[in-house]
């Protein structure tokens, strides 16, 4: 018992034994916020380098050149495992707003991704990307079946005066081709924000048919905006119906009668590892004689960009391995100092008949006080950080006018945070062991005083 009534003694007579502890707070506060904030945005990282990919890929060799693929979707869908295939069509198109001749229209380039929009909504974030873009304004649709569905395209849009549109056609009908035009969903950043809000408004897009090799041109109008979060999706990629993108890519070869598609997207059950049924697919189809294709993963696909998140894993580790080294050291010399400014009280206590061993108890004593009640204000510290990250940056925003995480640099409306168990056990654990570590090195130095040697000068 006198042990740990010395050791409180001793951690509460100097100030430097209380700045261990201190420093103990503050390494475990400081690893728990930057492992949280890694972790967060490494997941926000990994979840926008995925964006609007679906979890397998089944790719033509060829350019648009995958024919007949309702025999693929067959083959595909009978697969244990696979929720839906949802065909495509990905291809590079100008475009060009169809203005009045007093306004200035530029032509610019995306990428047209053709597709069963209504399908991709039921299995895919679709209508999550849209709700995103429409959120404030919930009287607006917020699905897909909503902004694609003739209601809202020949009525409802119109009834509502918004945006560079209403300019347009203050005082005009509705345009009389409207029952004609196929709504496009575009990005929300194709267009710069001081156009506001187009819908309602023609677009024209002009590529190459990959099956005829034939320039094809057609207006679409603008039935919406979706905001996926993910900056190539957002600024530079519009979505049609495949229903639509068929006749206007001319995509029906005249000689086969079949359809030319980019290829599938698969969507898999919940559960179900992508990886593991690439193989079984890449069986299936070569059993059944399906020529030039490949299949690949969302992870494969985005394979060069995850390789770099995996680096910034690793430099986060080597950071954490820094931080321990450093608290280590330090508490090391601070009880090394607390040794040699406790010789006599060493020797006296050897001299009275205390043993080495009860000496080395009580330095192993003061470096597990300091441990645990540094684990203790840091992790609470630490913790209490994280959860009020977002606060804090909006008070430093109100202060200062100055954003931590500006939104358009770090394309991010909030700080992404996630603290995990295994986060905070690594921090504990890392900590008690460099704390033991040190502690026990300046613990054996003072069980090895000789109490003649220390006592010899006093």
């Amino acid at each position: 018992m006198f042990q740990w009534f010395i050791a409180w003694r001793y951690i509460t007579s100097r100030f430097i034994t209380l700045a261990a502890f201190l420093l103990v707070a503050l390494s475990v506060a400081i690893l728990i916020i930057l492992l949280g904030i890694m972790e967060g945005f490494q997941n926000e990282m990994i979840e926008r380098i995925r964006g609007t990919s679906a979890d397998l890929k089944i790719v033509s060799s060829r350019f648009v050149g995958l024919e007949d693929y309702e025999a693929v979707q067959k083959i595909a869908g009978a697969i244990p495992g696979v929720r839906a295939t949802i065909p495509y069509v990905e291809t590079l198109a100008m475009f060009q707003l169809v203005l009045p001749a007093e306004f200035e229209s530029t032509s610019e380039y995306l990428t047209l991704q053709i597709q069963d929009l209504k399908r991709e909504a039921q299995v895919g974030k679709l209508n999550e990307y849209i709700h995103n873009y429409y959120s404030k304004s919930p009287d607006l649709p917020q699905t897909a079946e909503e902004i694609l569905s003739r209601d809202w395209i020949e009525k409802r849009l119109w009834d509502r005066p918004w945006g560079l549109r209403q300019r347009l056609s203050a005082g005009k009908n509705r345009p009389e081709n409207l029952g004609d035009l196929k709504p496009a969903l575009i990005g929300s950043e194709v267009f710069p924000p001081a156009y506001g809000d187009l819908t309602g408004l023609e677009i024209e897009f002009t590529t190459l048919s990959p099956v005829t090799n034939l320039p094809r041109t057609q207006r679409f109008t603008i039935a919406g905006y979706f905001t996926s979060k993910d900056m190539l999706q957002d600024t530079r990629t519009a979505l049609l119906q495949l229903e639509d993108g068929i006749p206007f890519l001319d995509l029906l070869n005249p000689e086969t009668g079949k359809t030319a598609v980019s290829g599938l997207r698969i969507y898999l059950q919940p559960g179900v590892e992508a990886a593991a049924l690439k193989e079984p697919l890449l069986a299936a189809l070569a059993q059944a004689g399906v020529p030039f294709i490949r299949v690949h993963t969302w992870r494969e696909e985005k394979e060069k960009i995850l390789r770099a998140v995996q680096t910034e894993k690793g430099l986060v580790g080597l950071i954490l391995a820094v931080i321990g080294v450093f608290v280590a050291l330090i508490i090391f010399i601070i009880l090394t100092v607390q040794v040699v400014e406790r010789t006599k009280d060493i020797g006296i206590l050897l001299s009275v008949g205390s043993t080495p061993r009860a000496i080395l108890g009580i330095y192993l004593r003061i470096g597990a006080l300091i441990c645990l009640a540094g684990i203790g204000l840091g992790v609470l510290y630490g913790v209490s950080f994280c959860l009020s990250l977002d606060t804090i940056q909006r008070w430093v925003y109100i202060l200062t006018g100055k954003e931590v995480f500006p939104k358009d640099i770090y394309y991010i409306d909030r700080i992404p945070v996630q603290l995990t168990t295994a986060d905070l056990l690594k921090t504990i654990l890392l900590a008690v062991s460099t704390t033991f570590i040190a502690t026990r090195q300046a613990a054996r130095r003072a069980a090895r005083k000789d109490p003649v040697e220390a006592l010899r000068y006093e």
